[in-house]
């Protein structure tokens, strides 16, 4: 029964150590853009917090707005421009003659269409849409969001030789006598088994967006990696990482996270969030960009670093992607992390947003329509009177302002009483606002 055992490798030993070293100078790599990206995205950060007060009303760092007046232009336009670039999900057609028109495809194509766009609206994708726009249009310029496979495991009993080269008849009898044809027991294995499954489609954080620094292009599936920051709550990352109970206390923190890495501003709101949370960054890289014998150009690799752990918790081909035994790619050949911007300055990968753009114009506005409620507060009409031709009470009443009745007066009244003259705002002033 020794054919039905798979025959160990023997490692080379300057192999496996040229390879650990490789992997070390790799991970290093990693680790170096990561934190470069993170610095970078601190200074853009404070633009982008800017950009959402002004589409939330408050633009001023001053906490009195007596003053002044904010007009706000950001929500009704970026309102408009959602609209206008998103209200329904578009319908997925399957249409790529001469395969999708042949007697064998045409039975199943159309349940194949109807499938994909059911799996698009389960996984999110309105949702994502109505979250990464707004992104885009106010906040940072670009739009980010990542597609995912999720799946819940057991772990079950298998045998753990291959007992499928047995005819019919004895392959039977072997798995209900639980031993081999030489009378051994079948040995067995633990394995993981998937007991349910669902694709996610989420929005990302411009907050939380890692890219490589030096990369100039619009089109992220030309960068050599992509990734994400993120924070999962302690028994999620137990399971999807293999994180364990006795280092509990070394992966539980907020990383080198601060007000900084965030978009909202809310001091009392990030206080409240959950203290037992795993920090760690995500990335997907392309293998022909950091291998020195790479296969295909489209074959990604997906690392994922935790903070307190120096090596990478994850480092495996990405899922999302199966090679053929033709060595043909079966499965995605871009990256999940999926960006989209409306604009592109050159040699810059994040645009500056049109809310940013437009500031300018916006505080003009706001600085008129302050002039202008300054100008109204501090030019209101006052009068004058001749002291010596008003009675004494009477006086009192009008210097104190509730005076407007019938006014006794000795003599002719038209020179009694009369307006101080104001300083108007010249005429232009508002016809330009």
């Amino acid at each position: 029964m020794e054919n039905l055992l798979y025959e160990p490798i023997t490692p080379d030993a300057n192999t496996d150590a040229s390879t650990a070293v490789e992997t070390k100078k790799r991970n290093k790599r990693f680790q170096q853009g990561i934190t470069s990206c993170k610095t970078y995205r601190r200074r853009l950060i404070d633009n982008w917090q800017t950009n959402i007060d002004y589409r939330r009303g408050k633009p001023f760092t001053s906490d009195s707005d007596e003053d002044r007046i904010a007009v706000n232009m950001d929500w009704s336009l970026t309102k408009q421009k959602q609209s206008a670039l998103f209200s329904q999900v578009p319908v997925i057609r399957v249409n790529h003659p001469p395969e999708t028109v042949s007697p064998e495809v045409a039975p199943w194509l159309h349940s194949f269409e109807q499938r994909i766009n059911d799996t698009l609206r389960t996984a999110g994708i309105e949702s994502t849409m109505d979250e990464c726009l707004p992104d885009c249009i106010n906040a940072s310029g670009i739009g980010i969001a990542i597609i995912s496979h999720e799946t819940l495991k057991e772990d079950v009993e298998v045998p753990a030789v291959d007992l499928s080269g047995l005819p019919p008849e004895l392959h039977q009898i072997v798995l209900s006598s639980g031993t081999l044809p030489d009378g051994t027991p079948i040995p067995m294995e633990t394995v993981p088994r998937i007991i349910d499954h669902r694709y996610r489609l989420n929005r990302v954080s411009p907050a939380d967006f890692l890219w490589p620094v030096s990369f100039t292009g619009s089109n992220f599936d030309n960068a050599p990696w992509i990734g994400r920051s993120g924070t999962m709550s302690w028994s999620l990352a137990k399971s999807t990482f293999g994180l364990d109970d006795k280092d509990k206390t070394k992966y539980i923190s907020d990383g080198d996270r601060n007000s900084y890495d965030k978009l909202t501003q809310d001091v009392d709101k990030t206080n409240r969030e959950a203290e037992e949370n795993v920090v760690f960054d995500e990335i997907f890289y392309k293998e022909h960009e950091f291998s020195a014998t790479p296969t295909k150009y489209d074959v990604i690799h997906h690392l994922i670093f935790v903070a307190g752990e120096p090596e990478p918790v994850i480092d495996e081909p990405w899922a999302g992607q199966q090679i053929a035994p033709n060595g043909d790619i079966i499965g995605a050949l871009s990256f999940p992390i999926r960006t989209f911007s409306l604009t592109y300055i050159s040699d810059e990968a994040i645009p500056p947003s049109d809310s940013a753009v437009g500031r300018p114009q916006v505080d003009e506005i706001n600085e008129g329509r302050s002039n202008m409620n300054q100008q109204r507060k501090h030019s209101r009409p006052f009068r004058w009177f001749d002291v010596n031709r008003i009675d004494h009470n009477i006086q009192t009443s009008l210097m104190r302002g509730t005076w407007q009745h019938m006014i006794p007066v000795q003599g002719q009244g038209s020179n009694v009483i009369g307006e101080v003259g104001r300083n108007s705002m010249p005429q232009e002033n508002f016809a330009f606002d």
